[in-house]
């Protein structure tokens, strides 16, 4: 074969297009849309090409150039960017993936098998941005952006200032980098700023590979996900600062130092009860600014975003830990004072955040369809609900196997298999295999970090069996989330919530003030969800 000149016409393998190889910076025509395309220079980014590409209005015959023929055989190239697109919603993959795959083949060339990494990292990118839009994510992000970086610079340096001179670890590491960041939102540029946040997340996860290699020891890892977690939203909601904001960020820092500095005991220590009282500060902070979004509301001004973006905050701000029921001399028996650890409420703030984010992210896209029923179900469809409850009860199953069978596994297993009965559909076979194994591997997991790191030998094979059934409150908040929308079936989220209160109930009063709020919300939420209902069954009893 002869190679053509610079210019010349030549087939494209991958689609089966005639193409004109362009001189570096000059235009050619994609044949699967029309739109024109710049081949770039040496060392230019082709990643706005696709998303801009791909997020543009598709005409009727630029779908049909894009439909696959008869007896089509796709090339591994396209397979490989059709994989691609199951990081968008299915709703957005289904009008847009056939652009989106015509957009990569072109770009990516003729004789390449997979795309080129840095169109993948734009399409995850990009997806990442869809998914967010679904539930004005990408609208709280900015909003909470700032008062993150407070919450993380505040913490890291009352760590530094109190705790280390007692308990040293790798921490300074971490907290230097931190307090580095708060300085450039302040003082540097938009660019060196977003580069020190991200140096800061970074330092951060580096505190706990460090300490494997030097004699202190890590910061707790309740303190390392928190760091990350607002670390990762101050970056993602970056924008360049007002005078203004660059004084409330500094004064809001400033507070949270002191506020933990008032709280903390005489005796320092990182987990109890110095960890609680900083999680009690972070989280009378995220309901101060709670509290100015209702009163926006009240007022008649919108307080979705606000409300939005302290649900972000308070995501990171659970993690710090609850009440220690047993340090604390709460009256709790032994057995629940145990049960509900920083494990379980990790576990129980992560989904009440997410299944409230959920609520409002559903409400917006109602009232964006003008209460039209959505377009798309895909992810919450009878038989991947019933695949969640039989993996996850298989995975359970199948880690207490190996450990001991308490009575309250039994239970556990069998209110799992009773939720995927009550939706009324046959599993799906790729959804429960999934969680199966991540429910067990979780479950490992779960007895390395109680019984101190240890893989082999474990101490108390019930208790920790017991302590894993905790993990079953993710599978039983996904069927519950799924319950309450419109046309599903109610009673797996009544077996869904009786399993969850049965688990988290008995240790109410070591919740904390935030998990308190979180139940609030989501109890008048699922009131508002009941008069809705009632309202539109009396408007159809009307007309009728």
């Amino acid at each position: 074969m002869t190679k053509p000149v610079v210019g010349d016409a030549m087939t494209n393998p991958a689609t089966g297009h005639a193409i004109t190889k362009p001189m570096a910076g000059d235009a050619m025509t994609k044949p699967a849309t029309g739109h024109a395309i710049t081949k770039p220079m040496a060392g230019d980014a082709m990643s706005h090409t696709i998303t801009s590409q791909s997020t543009k209005t598709k005409p009727a015959a630029a779908r049909a150039m894009t439909q696959k023929p008869v007896g089509h055989a796709a090339t591994p190239l396209e397979r490989r960017c059709r994989l691609l697109l199951h990081a968008y919603p299915a709703d957005y993959r289904a009008h847009r993936g056939d652009e989106i795959v015509a957009t990569l083949l072109d770009s990516a060339g003729p004789h390449r098998t997979v795309p080129p990494l840095g169109d993948v990292l734009d399409v995850l990118g990009h997806a990442l941005r869809r998914r967010m839009a679904a539930f004005d994510l990408h609208l709280g992000v900015p909003l909470a952006a700032p008062w993150a970086l407070a919450l993380a610079a505040g913490l890291s340096a009352f760590a530094w200032w109190r705790i280390e001179p007692v308990i040293p670890t790798t921490g300074p590491l971490a907290y230097a980098a931190w307090l580095s960041a708060l300085a450039g939102w302040v003082l540097l540029r938009p660019g060196a700023a977003r580069a020190l946040i991200g140096v800061a997340i970074a330092a951060t996860l580096a505190t706990a590979l460090l300490a494997v290699f030097v004699p202190p020891e890590r910061p707790p890892v309740w303190v390392i996900m928190s760091l990350t977690g607002l670390g990762c939203i101050a970056l993602a909601g970056y924008r360049p600062p007002t005078l203004e904001s660059r004084f409330n960020v500094l004064a809001a820092t400033v507070a949270v130092i002191v506020a933990c500095g008032v709280v903390s005991p005489p005796a320092p220590g990182y987990y109890q009860p110095v960890l609680a009282r900083i999680g009690a500060v972070v989280a009378a902070g995220v309901l101060a600014t709670a509290v100015v979004a209702l009163h926006r509301r009240r007022s008649g001004q919108s307080a979705r975003l606000p409300i939005m973006a302290r649900l972000l905050l308070a995501l990171p701000a659970t993690w710090l830990g609850p009440i220690d029921a047993i340090a604390w001399h709460l009256p709790l028996d032994d057995l629940t004072a145990a049960r509900f650890g920083r494990l379980a409420h990790v576990v129980l703030a992560t989904c009440l955040v997410l299944c409230v984010i959920g609520w409002f992210g559903q409400g917006g896209r109602a009232r964006r369809a003008g209460g039209r029923e959505e377009h798309s179900r895909a992810p919450f469809s009878k038989e991947r609900l019933a695949g969640v409850g039989v993996g996850s009860a298989a995975g359970y199953a199948a880690f207490a196997s190996f450990n001991a069978w308490p009575p309250h596994t039994i239970a556990a297993v069998c209110v799992l298999l009773l939720m995927a009965a009550l939706v009324r559909a046959r599993p799906c076979m790729p959804v429960a295999v999934l969680w199966a194994c991540g429910t067990a591997v979780g479950c490992w997991a779960v007895g390395v970090y109680s019984n101190n790191w240890s893989t082999v030998g474990w101490d108390s094979p019930t208790k920790t069996v017991v302590l894993a059934s905790m993990l079953t409150l993710v599978p039983s908040s996904v069927i519950g989330f799924a319950a309450v929308r419109p046309g599903a079936r109610r009673l797996p989220g009544v077996v869904a919530g009786g399993w969850i209160a049965y688990l988290t109930l008995p240790a109410l009063i070591a919740w904390g003030p935030l998990l308190w709020a979180l139940a609030a919300m989501i109890v008048l939420q699922g009131l508002a969800e009941v008069r809705r209902a009632a309202h539109d069954r009396h408007a159809d009893a009307l007309i009728e």
